[in-house]
């Protein structure tokens, strides 16, 4: 609970940081803004059809425990999780293509900017952990706006 009540102390403390890097996180996810809202409205669509899907699978439980079973209601329940499989499939497609294009962005960004900066500065970092923040944290920045807005 400590540690906790240190963290949350520590965010409102950082404030004026957080506020920055929120601002900036929405600065550089805006040109992808428009496919997020996209895997968003598939990830409902895909909802809604897995729910249909579990509710002709209630029914077809409930007629087959009776002793009649209804093949319009298998068929609705078959199609219905093929359609919620190939909307995950397509889901996961396209925010693996989107978090790629995101991330190659980022990295070319900030490449560019490594690039203007002056020897001086650059040497007082080691290759290591330039290369580091090229792959490593731009990766996990990428996937985690990716994978927060929509969902």
């Amino acid at each position: 609970m400590k540690k906790l009540i240190a963290k949350i102390k520590n965010f409102t403390q950082n404030w004026d940081d957080t506020k920055a890097s929120i601002k900036w996180m929405g600065l550089i996810s805006k040109p992808f803004k428009k496919y997020m809202y996209i895997i968003l409205l598939i990830n409902i669509v895909s909802l809604v059809i897995s729910y249909a899907s579990t509710i002709a699978g209630k029914y077809v439980v409930d007629f087959a425990t009776s002793g009649q079973i209804s093949a319009k209601l298998v068929i609705i329940m078959a199609s219905t999780s093929a359609v919620s499989i190939l909307f995950g499939i397509f889901t996961k497609i396209m925010s693996d293509h989107i978090g790629e294009s995101f991330t190659f962005s980022i990295r070319a960004d900030i490449y560019n900017c490594v690039q203007r900066t002056t020897w001086r500065n650059i040497t007082r970092f080691h290759s290591g952990d330039i290369v580091t923040r090229l792959t490593n944290d731009i990766s996990t920045l990428s996937n985690n706006l990716i994978s927060m807005i929509p969902n």
